[in-house]
């Protein structure tokens, strides 16, 4: 798959908009291989804000920023019941 270089100026545009976190460029590379030959705008932009959003929930897991199952039962007791 080629993407044409205008492309990739429009897409840091919506990330700079959006104010998206940097993710790798390998796994960019393998979700694109994921999708089918042909696909919308909306499919991209939702796949790469799962990879963006996955590799942002590693990173916190790395650096200890995360709460346990029990934390986070009393923070979202009133939702829990």
């Amino acid at each position: 798959m080629v993407i044409h270089p205008a492309g990739f100026d429009f897409i840091r545009y919506i990330f700079e908009k959006m104010s998206i976190d940097m993710i790798s460029k390998k796994s960019v590379i393998q979700g694109l291989e994921q999708l089918p030959d042909q696909f919308s705008v909306d499919e991209l932009f939702e796949r790469l804000l799962v990879i963006e959003k996955i590799e942002t929930g590693l990173q916190q897991s790395k650096d200890k920023k995360t709460v346990s199952t029990e934390e986070a039962k009393q923070k979202l007791g009133k939702w829990l019941g």
